[in-house]
């Protein structure tokens, strides 16, 4: 399959703080794919 986004194992960390843990996104070619946001910018809990 081809991939338009794809990532595999994505991790961050902020000093201490891990905000990521191996995440992996894959949206395939031709897919609608959407994330709703806050106004602060966060998915949840502004």
């Amino acid at each position: 399959m081809e991939y338009i986004l794809q990532t595999d194992n994505l991790s961050k960390v902020y000093g201490t703080k891990t905000v990521l843990d191996h995440v992996s996104i894959h949206v395939p070619k031709q897919s609608i794919y959407g994330q709703m946001t806050m106004p602060c910018g966060a998915t949840w809990g502004c």
